[in-house]
């Protein structure tokens, strides 16, 4: 290394001739800005401009963590003087992450010192560098977190650490490095491996960011997947002074909203919530015990910081197992609960009940008698309790069989009528998409109904693939008809997507024979022998206007005139009605189409 380049970076360091740029950070399903990471670009007149350059050079002279403090000071006073919403996100590799100084909270200081709360700070822990010690790794987690800070890991799939840092320290974020985020859209191997990370996360209760989006291709099938958060040149460029209002692109490919149904079939923890009292973790375990004796009900007590994070849980169990020891009180009275809690299973307030559920069946270590910890954006606000849990669970799944469909447990009418309702009580715009098998009637005859079931099964299979389920619903009216409701612009491309995968899928039903015939000869409904084609499916769709609809029953109505429309085209075909109010209005004989 020359030692020009050295003193150069010390210089830069000491100086702190950094500049930082930001690129805005977006909930790409709402939408809105949820924060900005921070980039740093050594001087314009150096060869030590480029970052590359500048953090390689750093990493190599062993000046990577008093660089990445520097680069910390620097983002921080920017953001600040900036007056950026939402959260900074900072980045750090491990050797910084771990280094002593964290012990002297050298960041809580720059952060107070540009007036930053710390539950805005996110960690972002690169993969670009080896991680050898887990241990080191997870407490030095345990102390950023009880200073409020949050974390995430960058890079995710492109370094050293993979799923296994994931599952040691449970970061809040987890970013999928930008070479799977290209031609998503193309590549079905890279789509799926976002599919798997997310639905990974939604066990791990960690949120997704996808990096590097620059087409609105990737975008869209980014959305379709259910990537909640996502940042690139699309969106946002890294600036000095970055945007701070929402793209066209997500106004205009994301008309998507964030609706809870009112059925219990997407209940919430929220209604779990049991606002308890929670002790400090400097507590001592004797004092912590008379809180027991005092209430012989309580099972464990959440242990919270005084910036209302959640540290760990304390039970009932646990100092008993002490206490009863020979000379355990005499030997640990006086120690702090912080070295006896454990690690509790946290969920925000908005995770769907299912998922909570999900998590604790994996889980084999998990005892049911210790309760869980519910937090709002990672602020304690009680506990849940895991009977209360189970209770629910049996109720929401006694409703759900009572009006779900029993072939493909999709949520039947009543459901889909709730969601219609609350939909116009929300003054949300939405597509319904009514789908109905051609010529079903006569394979049915022919192969029987254990073939039909499998054809229904099929299309179940395909729409549940081409939907977003955090903002589209499903439905499954009876027989082979099925409803999906849409709530985002892209509603078109998704029919168009089913119709080709039900095109795709339908001739394998058939034996050899007919599929060269191209159909089969049946007996109609008069009675006749007829040639009836290969099944297809017909999609009729509308976009019902609140003013010209008194209820779903007039939706209903709507929509079942247009897949009737759309059936008369024949084939795998999609009609787009423009009609929007109630049926009982004359045609329009030029386009055989009712108009308002």
């Amino acid at each position: 290394m020359p030692i020009g380049k050295i003193e150069e970076l010390e210089k830069i360091i000491s100086s702190k001739d950094l500049h930082p740029v930001f690129q805005p950070i977006f909930n790409i399903s709402q939408p809105a800005i949820i924060g900005y990471e921070a980039l740093i670009r050594g001087p314009a007149d150096s060869m030590l401009h480029n970052p590359i350059v500048l953090f390689q050079t750093a990493n190599q002279v062993n000046l990577i963590t008093a660089l990445e403090y520097a680069c910390r000071d620097i983002s921080c006073e920017y953001f600040s003087h900036l007056k950026l919403s939402g959260k900074l996100f900072l980045n750090v590799s491990p050797m910084s992450f771990i280094d002593n100084h964290h012990k002297d909270e050298v960041t809580n200081q720059i952060i107070n010192k540009h007036n930053i709360s710390a539950d805005r700070i996110v960690m972002e822990l690169s993969e670009q560098y080896p991680i050898d010690d887990y241990e080191i790794i997870k407490l030095a987690t345990q102390h950023y977190r009880s200073m409020g800070f949050e974390i995430a890991i960058d890079d995710l799939g492109s370094g050293y650490a993979g799923l296994r840092i994931w599952s040691e320290i449970r970061p809040e974020y987890v970013k999928i490095d930008r070479h799977f985020i290209e031609d998503v859209n193309e590549d079905t191997r890279k789509k799926e491996f976002v599919r798997s990370i997310c639905e990974i996360s939604r066990g791990l209760y960690c949120k997704v960011i996808a990096e590097g989006i620059e087409t609105k291709e990737e975008l869209g099938i980014l959305n379709s997947i259910g990537v909640e958060l996502g940042q690139g040149d699309l969106l946002g460029r890294a600036n000095k002074n970055p945007a701070s209002t929402i793209p066209s692109q997500l106004l205009v490919n994301n008309e998507s909203f964030n609706y809870t149904t009112p059925t219990k079939l997407a209940e919430t923890v929220e209604g779990l919530v049991d606002h308890t009292y929670s002790i400090s973790p400097t507590m001592s375990l004797e004092d912590s015990a008379e809180l027991f004796k005092k209430d012989p009900l309580m099972l464990s007590a959440p242990v919270v910081n005084e910036l209302d994070v959640p540290l760990g849980i304390i039970t009932r169990r646990k100092i008993m197992e002490i206490f009863l020891n020979r000379f355990g009180k005499d030997f640990y009275a006086k120690r702090t609960v912080r070295e006896f809690m454990e690690i509790p299973i946290i969920v925000e307030n908005t995770t769907p009940i299912q998922e909570v559920s999900r998590v604790i069946a994996d889980n084999k270590e998990i005892d049911i008698s210790t309760d869980f910890i519910i937090v709002q954006r990672g602020k304690y606000i009680g506990i849940g309790r895991f009977r209360n849990l189970l209770a629910r669970i049996t109720e929401m799944q006694i409703r759900s069989a009572r009006y779900a469909n029993p072939l493909t447990l999709l949520p039947g009418n009543v459901p889909i009528y709730e969601r219609i309702e609350g939909l116009f009580k929300k003054s949300i715009n939405f597509y319904i998409a009514y789908c109905d098998i051609n010529n079903f009637k006569p394979f049915n005859d022919k192969y029987g109904y254990s073939c039909g079931d499998e054809v229904i099964l099929k299309v179940s299979e395909i729409l549940q693939e081409n939907i977003n389920t955090k903002n589209d619903f499903i439905g499954h009216i009876g027989g082979d008809d099925f409803v999906v409701i849409f709530s985002g612009a892209d509603w078109e491309s998704k029919c168009k997507r089913i119709l080709n995968d039900f095109k795709e899928e339908a001739p394998k039903f058939y034996n050899s024979e007919d599929r060269k015939a191209g159909g089969i000869d049946s007996i109609d409904r008069r009675g006749d022998e007829q040639f009836f084609p290969i099944l297809s499916l017909a999609i009729g769709v509308v976009n019902p206007d609140r003013d010209r609809c008194i209820s779903h029953h007039d939706v209903a109505a709507l929509a079942s005139d247009a897949k009737n429309l759309a059936k008369k085209m024949g084939g795998n075909a999609l009609f787009i009605s423009r009609r929007k109010g109630r049926p009982d209005v004359e045609y329009d004989t030029k386009n055989k189409e009712p108009l308002t």
